[in-house]
């Protein structure tokens, strides 16, 4: 016979899966782009566009994004050039998933590079690994003490409890003007754009996310000199979880899904427009918190019983932080290798966490790239690593789990010194902190009939010692907890001292 139970919910990963997708193509530069001589630098910006269950698969669209940086032929002038091609990953889940899950993606880019076919083609390669984590909500029971038939020993547990996760796309498009005074645009070099959380509040069943996505476009002016323009856009979502009020934790945030800046012309010919396009995606999880009383052991006076049990792992959100680390470093070039610096701007290359004594150190890697002019007016790229730390503490006072998410907010530079440029950035960091409950609890009691020897006594006297639990006694002598609590004027479940306990088998 099943008996009543009531459940806590929790977030399990149901699916965890990574390929590994080649990305090859060919750039031929348009008319209007200066010969290429020498490649510079390439970069790839790997874009999740979509994601998809169907049945047991897990369809995942993206595009990789090269940047080709070059010098052009008379080795003066600075080419940027950019490619993106599609592609399409399928992963075998194997199992039908079930239709609330939630999927996440991530790519880690295993090797990139572009050679010169000829001064007006370029062959681009790449390897990118694809991540895909699927996380499914799932019903933990545990007994209820409902059945008068049976003695329950019970304990009060504060435990997280899964409301869900959802997530929701929104397209953006603006225009914006060069600023007054600024040459107007010759050729976009590069942009870059990251989106921030400033504001996340929940109501009925649904979350309002606020925040501002920041765009920074460098281009050329027609003579060739560089020039940047800065801009924000606000950005508002609006997120559906059925179950989450006021009272409900949130962890979440915005992110860059696929983004562009292109020049846009006017009716006089001239670039003094930037047309700003952009998928966010803004991403919500929530979380309840609440006491619950579970059935650690129980038996029957009249049956003999056999219990089944079963351990959860409940992670209750803790807290959401936010914070910068700000970091500086001093770099050093070879005498005559840099004579002016065009422009400075930093990738994070990797990042790992790890945990000693309740603090979380996440260690990243910042590779800031230096486009300059070297000592005969050629440009050249220098590239350096720069470490750095950002940690998270924890209460200490169990076992916490940490999320991070880690992004690069700023990187600008200073000459200090001859051959001495000095780098300031920033990381943005998001850490969702995590308290792990563990606890194992009776689900199910299963009954057969007692078969006893012979009936018991009408009186039984038993010597119990001190700090014996009066649970303990009641079940090896098939005795009510408060039977025996009554009878021997007893108020706790620990007895205080050596005691006489009276056992009456008619009560």
């Amino acid at each position: 016979m099943k008996r009543k139970t009531e459940s806590i919910f929790t977030k399990n990963v149901c699916f965890d899966g990574y390929l590994e997708e080649a990305i090859d193509g060919e750039i031929r530069l348009a008319d209007y782009y200066p010969d290429a001589q020498e490649i510079l630098k390439t970069e790839l910006i790997t874009q999740i566009v979509g994601k998809k269950t169907v049945g047991d698969k897990i369809r995942v669209d993206g595009s990789g994004v090269f940047r080709v940086y070059y010098v052009s032929s008379d080795e003066s002038r600075l080419g940027s050039v950019t490619l993106t091609l599609p592609f399409s990953k399928t992963f075998d889940v194997k199992k039908t998933l079930p239709p609330d899950s939630f999927i996440s993606v991530g790519t880690v880019t295993q090797y990139k590079n572009a050679r010169l076919i000829n001064s007006r083609r370029i062959e681009v390669k790449a390897s990118v690994g694809i991540f895909v984590k699927a996380s499914c909500k799932t019903a933990n029971e545990y007994l209820i003490a409902s059945d008068a038939d049976f003695e329950y020993e019970l304990e009060t547990v504060t435990v997280g409890d899964f409301i869900g996760a959802a997530e929701r796309e929104q397209r953006i498009v603006e225009e914006f003007a060069v600023t007054d005074g600024t040459a107007p645009i010759g050729m976009t070099v590069r942009c870059d754009v990251r989106a921030h959380l400033n504001e996340m509040k929940a109501i009925a069943n649904k979350a309002v996310l606020k925040g501002d996505v920041f765009l920074s476009v460098l281009y050329l002016s027609e003579s060739g000199a560089p020039q940047r323009l800065e801009y924000s856009v606000p950005v508002s979502q609006i997120v559906e979880i059925e179950g989450i009020d006021e009272n409900s934790k949130l962890s979440g945030g915005f992110e860059v899904s696929e983004y562009k800046a292109e020049p846009v012309t006017n009716a006089e010919g001239v670039a003094d427009k930037i047309r700003f396009e952009a998928l966010i995606l803004a991403s919500l999880s929530g979380y309840g918190q609440k006491q619950i009383e579970i059935t650690t052991d129980a038996y029957s006076t009249t049956c003999d019983t056999s219990l089944k049990f079963a351990q959860t792992v409940s992670s209750q959100l803790y807290d959401v932080l936010s914070f910068e680390r700000a970091f500086k470093e001093t770099f050093e070039y070879s005498s005559g290798e840099v004579s002016r610096i065009f422009d400075v701007w930093g990738t994070l290359a990797s990042t790992d966490c790890e945990e000693q004594d309740g603090v979380f150190n996440l260690n990243c890697t910042v590779t800031a790239t230096v486009l300059a002019y070297d000592t005969a007016g050629r440009i050249c790229s220098v590239d350096t690593d720069i470490p750095v730390t950002a940690q998270v503490q924890t209460p200490g006072d169990g076992e916490y789990t940490v999320e991070p998410k880690v992004g690069l907010c700023s990187l600008s530079f200073a000459v200090t010194g001859e051959n001495v440029i000095e780098l300031r950035g920033s990381l943005c960091v998001t850490a969702a902190i995590y308290k792990k409950t563990a606890f194992t609890a009776v689900t199910d009691i299963e009954t057969s009939e007692r078969k006893d020897a012979e009936p018991a006594a009408a009186l039984r006297i038993l010597f119990a010692k001190e700090n014996e639990k009066l649970w303990d006694i009641a079940k090896s002598h098939n005795a009510r907890v408060t039977d025996l609590m009554r009878d021997n004027d007893i108020a706790s479940d620990v007895l205080p001292s050596d005691m006489i306990i009276k056992i009456f088998s008619d009560k």
